[in-house]
């Protein structure tokens, strides 16, 4: 178990050490955040897309995803894990024309912890 601090300051390390970060803000209060990485060329992780509860379905989520598929629109894969049992966000991962990797002829590999 890693304190608080300390897990604070890997959270702001991996935010530093992002290919890209992107966020949303209602005034001062930070209402979505989408997070990259990869290496800009080949293959770029949407590895968080956050969005507070009360900003849901306002659009905040779509918008950020267009942001980075336009930014990185040359980069060849663009990939992102999510729960396979969240169906909410299966659903709307598909509405926004992500599609599942088995569909693409991809197979996904988890390393062991």
């Amino acid at each position: 178990c890693i304190s608080s601090a300390a897990s604070d300051v890997y959270k702001r390390q991996a935010v530093r050490q992002s290919q890209a970060v992107y966020t949303a803000w209602d005034g001062s209060r930070l209402a979505g955040l989408l997070r990259a990485v990869g290496d800009g060329e080949t293959i770029l992780y949407v590895q968080d897309l956050l969005v507070h509860t009360r900003y849901r379905r306002l659009g905040i989520g779509r918008a950020l995803l267009e942001r980075v598929r336009a930014d990185f629109a040359h980069v060849r894969q663009k990939v992102l894990l999510t729960d396979a049992g969240d169906s909410r966000a299966v659903v709307f991962y598909r509405s926004q024309e992500w599609i599942p990797a088995e569909k693409a002829g991809c197979a996904v590999f988890l390393g062991k912890s």
